[in-house]
């Protein structure tokens, strides 16, 4: 219905843009003005996605000829001061309204998935704000209205698997997300969350393979470092895995988990003095860590053990 609405809206807009040319150039002007405003968005060709406030420039010289036929037609101040001031009010209030929505994701998408609830692409995004609200469990069930709209939609795929994996459904996860490769996403998330998947069943061999393509696609982050050197260590390589931890900690010094398992991978290796100044690190943090300050007395324990020799 709103189609159709909009339709015949544009078809009166260009007959009555041809009608008035000659003797109302200025409604003429606005009329084009509109067209012409929005011919970025509103052709066949897809140059842009339409967004609501690109129609706001476009739209503000309708307002011109209202004006000018007011005081064309009303002589008197106070009349046109009568009809001027609730539209002005009425306008003011809805755009207030409007700003209040735009201010709010949750409550933007949800007045958005209201308005149109076939659009995979809105279900998505309502998802995407649920997800970041902490509502997984709502924002799953919109990515899967998404990918009932549109099976193809990788984002909604890749957001679903993403989700389902935190909730710990690692078998249904793994199969939206492999899908959404299938398509050609090229996304760290993706690489990185399939990683965790494999390392979760001890497959570390592609869990390496993910996430140093997780690393390469995002130019270096902190966690997938660190990802990358648990891999490591699960499978012995320990000195794969202590380069990989000493990168996390390059890129974000404050990371504790990677402080902590460099620690224990130096206990380890017997090597308990270069992992004392990690496990303080995380105790000046966080002094009431148990396990770190457990840790730290491991390693001072076999220090002396092995200062005080055989």
């Amino acid at each position: 219905m709103s189609t159709l609405a909009a339709v015949l809206f544009i078809f009166l807009s260009i007959v009555i843009a041809a009608q008035v040319k000659g003797n109302h150039k200025i409604l003429f002007m606005a009329i084009a003005w509109f067209f012409v405003g929005l011919l970025i968005e509103s052709t066949v060709i897809p140059l842009e996605i339409i967004f609501e406030h690109r129609t706001y420039l476009p739209s503000a010289l309708i307002f011109v000829p209202i004006v000018l036929m007011l005081f064309r037609h009303v002589a008197r101040n106070a009349i046109r001061l009568l009809l001027l001031i609730p539209l002005l009010i009425g306008l003011s209030s809805a755009t207030h309204a409007r700003n209040g929505q735009w201010s709010d994701p949750l409550v933007f998408w949800r007045e958005t998935v209201a308005s149109a609830p076939g659009s995979s692409r809105v279900h998505n995004f309502y998802g995407m704000a649920l997800q970041e609200n902490h509502q997984t469990d709502l924002a799953i069930s919109h990515y899967r209205q998404a990918l009932a709209l549109k099976p193809s939609s990788v984002r909604a795929l890749m957001n679903l698997g993403t989700a389902l994996y935190q909730q710990g459904a690692v078998a249904e996860a793994k199969s939206h997300l492999l899908r959404a490769m299938s398509f050609g996403i090229i996304n760290d998330k993706v690489y990185g969350n399939l990683a965790m998947i494999y390392a979760r069943e001890r497959d570390f061999p592609n869990a390496r393979q993910y996430l140093l393509k997780a690393i390469e696609l995002s130019g270096g982050n902190a966690i997938l470092y660190g990802n990358l050197g648990g891999a490591y260590a699960e499978t012995g390589e320990y000195e794969k895995a202590l380069y990989c931890l000493e990168a996390a900690l390059r890129l974000d010094n404050h990371n504790l988990s990677a402080h902590t398992n460099i620690g224990n991978l130096y206990v380890l290796l017997d090597r308990s003095r270069e992992a004392i100044p990690h496990y303080r690190e995380v105790l000046r943090v966080r002094p009431n860590d148990a396990t770190a300050a457990n840790n730290l007395q491991i390693a001072y324990r076999r220090l002396a053990a092995k200062n005080a020799g055989p």
